[in-house]
């Protein structure tokens, strides 16, 4: 922008705005942000907890074959 000589010009109006290519790639780095804070705890917490019912089905499962023949199974839920 062509300005005279000798003019103030307030630092602000020497920022150039943003266009629609950085909003574009500013969009790109906020999804990738997000999924990074959000997306992967979330999955990361949600396959661990399957993993721990899947482990303690087994578990159970190899305690009651192991034990079949105890009095002690019928005071379990």
């Amino acid at each position: 922008m062509f300005r005279p000589a000798g003019k103030l010009v307030h630092p602000a109006e020497q920022i150039p705005r943003p266009t629609t290519t950085t909003l574009a790639a500013m969009i790109g780095v906020i999804l990738i942000v997000l999924a990074l804070l959000v997306v992967i705890p979330v999955g990361f917490l949600m396959s661990t907890s399957v993993a721990a019912a899947v482990l303690g089905f087994l578990l159970k499962d190899d305690a009651d074959r192991r034990h079949a023949d105890s009095e002690l199974l019928d005071t379990n839920y």
